[in-house]
């Protein structure tokens, strides 16, 4: 069963209560209809789907990464400096707090590579890496493909 097909299940069950209660006066019906009710104000609070509910114009960094693994040899790739870099990785970055940057020791060309973010086609989402307050923790941008 699916999360709708729940959905209009329980509806099904509180407009029969309900209908029951009106038609009766059988109090345990209108408890009965009180709580389908409720089921169903839980169930309308609940976010079922992140793919669903994010915009279908955007891709995760983890989406991002594996379209790129199918064009370049990499093993991570992070992005920082609000978004506007990614930055491809043969061997793993550490993130530095004091500039809020991914590192490595050996800055050579066959260690690293650099992607503008305006060239992608789709805008990149990173609201899985929202702190409390709502920021971007670009400490945790980091995804590792294989």
């Amino acid at each position: 069963m699916t999360f709708e097909e729940a959905k209009k299940r329980i509806e099904r069950c509180r407009k029969l209560s309900t209908d029951e209660y009106n038609r009766y006066k059988d109090e345990f019906m209108k408890g009965a209809a009180f709580a389908y009710s409720n089921a169903l104000a839980i169930f309308d609070g609940i976010d079922t789907d992140h793919e669903l509910s994010r915009n279908p114009d955007t891709l995760t960094l983890k989406e991002l990464a594996q379209e790129l693994r199918k064009i370049f040899t990499f093993r991570y790739l992070t992005t920082s400096r609000g978004s506007d870099l990614l930055v491809l990785w043969k061997v793993k970055p550490r993130f530095i707090q004091g500039v809020r940057e991914w590192y490595i020791n050996d800055f050579t060309v066959d260690n690293f590579m650099l992607i503008d973010t305006a060239f992608l086609s789709s805008k990149l989402d990173l609201s899985e890496y929202r702190d409390a307050d709502g920021n971007i923790d670009y400490s945790k941008c980091i995804v590792e493909v294989e």
